[in-house]
């Protein structure tokens, strides 16, 4: 038999085993009850990943009830977390997760379960939950980042059991959400565009909305009160929005600690007798300290007496002529190649360049063919 006809045979007996062989429910008639149901598709998603499953009588049940454990299962698969972070350990696995435990739950996964802000600062976003309960600031952030269910408004009803459905949509759009740390480096406040250095060393942009929170030191904080330099942990919907933005700056230095810093480093750069000639009035000191200065860090980079001279009287033609000279002997050195041909090169004669390259590799050509003559042991 063929190559051919043995690959058309394999394909018709793979073909007669998916349309007539016996296979599992479709997933849609497992989870029947399901469907259009205000959380299909968290669900869905979470079926067809293999994280819910439907009862002996093939329906979600999305009314049910999940437990701690079930729940800290499908939150541990989703967030790539190990089950012992997904946990709510501070009570039994095998039973009943309530609201408020399933929120303290993401919201640790998420990183935003302790942000003092949400405790105090934050207005309250829920009329039965007040700000000395211990899943206070966990619900608050879950309402700022867009993971509880649509349904949820002004109460949050805290003691009640988590239902199916609840855990999926909770599960599905808190996995859906993106976090980052980094750095600022450029805030546009008139388009809301942040440039973020990221921790892995990434430039990338992303812009808040009107509705993005911006916490800075557990206060509410504007788009404009952002700069280059904060740090700044981001959570973001799955289009790249922001819906938190956590930021941390090293607080301003004391007056008196910038008064010392500046008294240090003034005794860095004029020694004591010109300080007090500066002080009788005579300025012309400081000139020489800085210029001092200057010439010793110029020194530290490298620049010779020579160039850092020409730098401070602005004797441009001198210290053209020193870096053409630093260069022709980089080239020289580096290439291994004559200084006649390094000349050459930069004062961009073409045609001398090239009769000194073709001079000089004839002249390596045989210097390789005199070597070999050279060597008895050659093959």
């Amino acid at each position: 038999m063929s190559a051919k006809r043995r690959s058309v045979k394999i394909v018709f007996v793979l073909l007669c085993v998916l349309l007539l062989g016996p296979a599992t429910p479709p997933l849609r008639a497992a989870l029947g009850d399901a469907r259009g149901h205000w959380a299909s598709a968290a669900i869905e998603a979470l079926a067809a990943r293999g994280l819910f499953e439907g009862n002996p009588e093939n329906q979600f049940d999305p009314e049910g009830t999940i437990t701690r454990g079930e729940f800290a299962e499908i939150l541990a698969e989703v967030f790539a977390a190990v089950p012992e972070e997904a946990a709510f350990a501070e009570a039994p696995a095998d039973q009943p997760v309530t609201r408020a435990e399933a929120a303290v739950m993401v919201a640790r996964l998420l990183g935003v379960s302790d942000l003092a802000w949400f405790s105090a600062g934050a207005p309250a976003y829920f009329d039965d939950l007040s700000p000395d309960h211990w899943a206070y600031p966990a619900a608050q952030a879950l309402k700022a980042v867009g993971v509880l269910p649509p349904f949820v408004g002004y109460r949050f009803d805290p003691a009640a059991q988590l239902t199916r459905a609840e855990a999926a949509w909770l599960a599905y759009q808190g996995g859906r959400l993106a976090r980052e740390n980094g750095t600022i480096t450029f805030v546009d406040v008139p388009t809301g565009r942040i440039t973020l250095e990221t921790e892995q060393g990434r430039i990338r942009d992303v812009r808040a909305e009107p509705d993005t929170v911006i916490v800075r030191h557990d206060a509410l904080e504007s788009l404009d009160g952002l700069g280059a330099g904060d740090r700044v942990f981001i959570v973001s919907d799955r289009f790249g929005t922001p819906k938190l933005i956590v930021a941390s700056a090293e607080s301003a230095a004391a007056p008196e600690d910038l008064t010392e810093r500046l008294a240090t480093l003034i005794l860095d750069v004029f020694t004591v007798e010109e300080l007090q000639q500066m002080i009788a009035g005579d300025w012309s000191v400081a000139t020489d300290g800085l210029q001092r200065e200057v010439r010793e860090r110029l020194a530290a980079a490298g620049i010779t007496d020579a160039e850092s001279e020409a730098l401070l009287n602005g004797d441009w033609q001198s210290l053209q002529q020193s870096v053409v000279e630093r260069v022709q002997t980089e080239l020289t050195e580096r290439f291994s190649i004559s200084e006649e041909l390094a000349d050459a090169l930069l004062q961009g004669d073409w045609n001398a360049v090239r009769e000194r390259a073709q001079l000089e590799v004839a002249q390596h050509v045989l210097n390789l063919l005199l070597a070999n003559t050279d060597n008895p042991a050659r093959a």
